[in-house]
This record gives structure tokens, C-alpha cells and sequence, in this order.
């Protein structure tokens, strides 16, 4: 209900189901976000219908740690003079006692990583969105109405 009442949608593990399952019945499928790191035709027909991401993988596990990291270091901490706010104490230890090899005590860290992942789901891309400058050339166009041109700005 938050999701909707946010209207955002959320990236979940799909390795306990009933809860993707509880929003397709409810028809908040679109809520269900899909796993960033693959295109919609590699999906596989569980992945299409209900969404979610499998957080047993080699490499979904690295992109979680990596995740976490990149936040961190851009976010908390030390940023250049100042400091960056991180308001959930028990987040952040939990951060800190955090091991990949055994992750499953520390619910905070799996959450707010999925969470991350799902803000930056763009990174994640096979084929990333590409984002294109104009080049600015320095022609100008002019008004040549009248006996004198004007450049048009």
C-alpha cells in the first residue's frame, strides 16, 4: 500500500514470491519493479509476470556490495568540506558489520542496497541510455529583415 500511496514503484528478491504474487493479484504489477540488468525479452516468464530480483547470483550480489559502496562514498561520510547526512543509525552500523559471504543477518543492508540499486537502476543497463550534447558551434542565424541584419537569439 505504500508503494501505490507513494507512487513508486519497488525491487524486491523474488526468491519468496508471495509477495510479487500479492501485488499481480492486487493488479499493482507496475510497482514490481523487473530486474535492471537485463533487457525485457531475456527475462524469463516468472521474472515477466511478477517481477523482482534474484539476489542469489554471483554477479547481482557484487552489483549490491557495489552499490552500497558507491552510495556511501558519495553520500556519507566526508564529501570534499563538508559532511553528508545518513539519518538512520541503525542502517549505517549495519553497513559496517555487513560481510557478502553471509548476508543473510543483515536485512538493513540487503533492503537499502535493492533500494539504491533501484534509484540507479540506469547504471545497471546492458545497453545504457545515451545522453546527447548539442555541440555548439558558434554560427549564428540572423534576422535579415530590413536594411540591417540582426542576429536572432
Amino acid at each position: 500500500m505504500a508503494c501505490v500511496f507513494y507512487g513508486m514503484p519497488i525491487l524486491c528478491e523474488n526468491n519468496k514470491p508471495r509477495l510479487l504474487y500479492y501485488f499481480k493479484r492486487r493488479g499493482y504489477r507496475a510497482f514490481s519493479m523487473n530486474r535492471p540488468d537485463k533487457t525485457w525479452n531475456k527475462l524469463s516468464t516468472t521474472e515477466k509476470e511478477i517481477g523482482g530480483i534474484p539476489n542469489s547470483s554471483e554477479d547481482i550480489k557484487q552489483a549490491h556490495a557495489a552499490a552500497i559502496e558507491s552510495y556511501i562514498e558519495e553520500y556519507v561520510g566526508l564529501i570534499k568540506e563538508d559532511y553528508g547526512d545518513m539519518y538512520h543509525q541503525k542502517t549505517l552500523e549495519d553497513w559496517g558489520r555487513f560481510n557478502i559471504n553471509n548476508r543473510t543477518k543483515f536485512d538493513a543492508t540487503i533492503s537499502s542496497g535493492l533500494a539504491i540499486m533501484a534509484c540507479n537502476k540506469n547504471r545497471y543497463r546492458p545497453n545504457p541510455e545515451k545522453k546527447y550534447q548539442p555541440i555548439k558551434l558558434g554560427i549564428k542565424r540572423y534576422d535579415n529583415d530590413g536594411r540591417i541584419s540582426k542576429i536572432i537569439k
